[in-house]
């Protein structure tokens, strides 16, 4: 082996070395994997317990449980479910948490929001407008204990208790002496806070169990007469933590799988929203639309499988939003109630691509809320609206039709260029002769177009404020 093959090798040596240290996985990407390879096992752990379940089915029940005795179903319960055992029977019972703005119905079935009612509208039927009712939405945490059964909060009964105060509820899920975890829900104008909060469960769930996976679902109800209409702007919303909002598809089924961490999901259709904010943040989600045909009361069915990072001794938050999309409100929020956060929430109404948009937020909305504000009809604050918008474009539409003019005008002397010069061979020519006419009278082709496409962002914006403006519904 000679010198150079020798120094050949070397070279092909260093630089698989060098190529290996380039590709070394950071730190956040390390944790990134820790948490998929952790959200496999639980996966999997998952999938065992429902074939194990499946299987226990399967098995002739030799007497009815509710005819065995006590202590039999105690330790029956007691071995399916752990210390959790004594919650996974009761009845259920409702607590109603209610202000100016809502009614909000919680179920001790799985401690979860039962039912919700706007106070402040109505639907097409001219009743309350209900958000969701009973089976319509459901909304359940994962858990995984000590020795590794998952556990589901929707098998439990949870204990109503009083909360601080007359906009508070607890519902505690009890696994034994001074062992519990509180479902604590506070209500703030349509906002609701839900705090989960552990006591003395160490020994109780799994050292491994670092997440609590969450499962949402809700049937998206009809609440306008045109049901086309509605279905248009009816869409599952999220948002990126460090990026934009981003939707499913609202033409058709669409399902979308996704790795990075969200802000927030939005269940979402004309004029109301479900919104499920995170404390900090959502860790990977699976999200589903599907349309519900041939059903006059429900437009879609939306589903969410997520995540959440689970502190053993410190609360987890979470935040629901039920209301309007309203635009000025949900903006509200970021300099209220999430200041720093940068939620974009007013995202959730459609005001068209950026240009649009940016048209809609800072001249057509505040002009039109400047308008209402002085307590005038709707119908005189759009024709006003019009008006001032008219006036604006005024220098533009007055120079498309003063050049419009000037090529009518013009019209008669072109064509006599053209019977001058004649035929392809006097393209040119003729080309020539009709730029030194424009000139010479100091008119331009595109002075009449340029002044046009200014104004198509101001009527296109216009065009997506009105169906998308809440003021305007049942107007």
């Amino acid at each position: 082996m000679n010198k150079n093959t020798i120094i050949g090798f070397l070279l092909i040596l260093l630089i698989l070395i060098g190529f290996s240290y380039l590709n070394k996985p950071s730190q956040a990407q390390l944790e990134a994997q820790k948490r998929y390879n952790d959200s496999i096992a639980i996966a999997q752990q998952t999938e065992a317990l429902v074939k194990s379940l499946a299987e226990a089915q399967q098995q002739p029940i030799a007497e009815p449980v509710e005819n065995l005795p006590d202590s039999v179903k105690i330790r029956q319960l007691t071995d399916k479910y752990g210390s959790f055992g004594i919650s996974a029977q009761g009845e259920e019972s409702f607590v109603t948490l209610e202000n100016d703005l809502i009614t909000l119905t919680l179920s001790t079935l799985g401690g979860r929001v039962y039912a919700v009612r706007l106070k402040e509208y109505t639907d097409y039927e001219k009743s309350v407008l209900s958000l969701f009712d009973g089976d319509e939405s459901d909304f359940a945490f994962t858990f995984i204990t000590a020795n590794n059964h998952v556990l589901s909060s929707k098998d439990f009964y949870f204990q109503a208790l009083p909360g601080a105060s007359d906009k508070q509820a607890v519902l505690r899920l009890n696994a034994g002496a001074d062992q519990y975890l509180d479902f604590v829900y506070t209500l703030d104008d349509y906002m609701v806070d839900l705090d989960i909060v552990p006591h003395n469960l160490n020994s109780e769930f799994s050292p491994a169990m670092r997440s609590l996976d969450i499962q949402w679902m809700q049937k998206l109800r009809q609440q306008e007469k045109g049901r086309k209409f509605e279905e248009r702007y009816a869409r599952l919303t999220y948002k990126y933590l460090a990026d934009d909002v981003e939707e499913l598809r609202e033409s058709k089924d669409d399902y979308k799988e996704i790795s990075n961490k969200l802000k927030w999901i939005g269940y979402k259709d004309q004029f109301f929203s479900s919104v499920l904010i995170a404390g900090e943040n959502f860790e990977t989600a699976r999200l589903d639309s599907r349309y519900i045909a041939d059903n006059p009361t429900y437009l879609k069915e939306y589903n969410t499988s997520t995540s959440v990072t689970y502190h053993p001794n410190d609360s987890t938050r979470l935040h629901f939003y039920f209301g309007p999309n309203d635009y000025a409100l949900l903006k509200k929020y970021d300099k209220t109630k999430f200041v720093g956060k940068n939620l974009e929430l007013e995202k959730l109404v459609p005001l068209g691509w950026s240009l649009f948009r940016y048209v809609n937020q800072y001249i057509i909305i505040p002009i039109f809320n400047w308008l209402t504000s002085f307590s005038i009809s709707l119908g005189l604050a759009i024709l006003l609206l019009t008006l001032i918008i008219k006036t604006a474009l005024f220098p533009l539409t007055y120079k498309s039709f003063m050049s419009s003019a000037k090529m009518r005008v013009l019209k008669p002397q072109i064509e006599a260029i053209t019977a001058k010069h004649p035929g392809q061979e006097n393209a040119l020519t003729r080309q020539q002769k009709t730029m030194e006419l424009y000139k010479q009278v100091g008119v331009s082709p595109m002075a009449g177009c340029l002044p046009m496409l200014l104004q198509m962002p101001f009527l296109l914006a216009l065009f997506m404020f009105f169906p998308s403006a809440i003021e305007l519904r049942h107007e």
